[in-house]
């Protein structure tokens, strides 16, 4: 498909993609712990103000866009880590008209 060609290139940072993992602590006590999943070809973009506003419907915090590989695996509190910074998914799958890549939005938040 010649759109998916036109967006895919687009795509040229490796992010590394993390979700908490229920870990037991003994003695009926859990923790969340994050955990690298692996890694996806994606790009970071500060959300436009249509973005924000989708955020602000679904009662979730936006500062950012990520894109995705199509089909990519992502749910709400996931993180993606780009060059040092951390951004955690608000709302999961916005999966644009034509299937070309997958869209969630995320909160940048500090590490920790």
């Amino acid at each position: 498909m010649a759109v998916a060609g036109q967006v895919n290139h687009l795509l040229i940072h490796t992010l590394e993609h993390q979700r908490k993992v229920r870990v037991s602590q003994g003695k009926g006590v859990f923790k969340d712990v994050p955990t690298t999943i692996g890694t996806v070809i994606g790009r970071v973009n500060p959300a436009s103000s249509k973005e924000v506003l989708i955020g602000e419907q679904h009662q979730a915090k936006v500062s950012h866009a990520i894109y995705l590989e199509t089909g990519a695996d992502s749910v709400v509190n996931d993180e993606y880590i780009f060059n040092g910074r951390r951004f955690r998914v608000t709302v999961a799958k916005l999966i644009p008209s034509v299937d070309i890549y997958t869209k969630v939005l995320a909160e940048e938040v500090q590490h920790g």
